[in-house]
């Protein structure tokens, strides 16, 4: 995580919910198969301001999009 912007502009899904008392996010996210994605880590900022750090990337290559899904790793503020 180096402050490289990877993706601009880019949809986010992101569902929260509780698992054993605590609070957690995960979702998801599309971008043209152009964009690289090689960290185990990254950190996500919102249109409202809103933070977070996603890990456990899945990525999956459809036509020419990959779709990730990732788990939200701390609180997203």
């Amino acid at each position: 995580m180096d402050n490289v912007v990877v993706a601009e502009n880019v949809p986010v899904w992101i569902t929260f919910f509780q698992m054993e008392n605590a609070p957690r996010w995960d979702g998801s996210l599309t971008v043209p198969t152009t964009t690289g994605f090689m960290e185990d880590t990254y950190r996500l900022q919102l249109d409202d301001g809103r933070r977070g750090t996603i890990t456990h990337i899945n990525v999956w290559i459809m036509a020419k999009r990959l779709t990730l899904y990732f788990e939200g790793h701390g609180a997203l503020r």
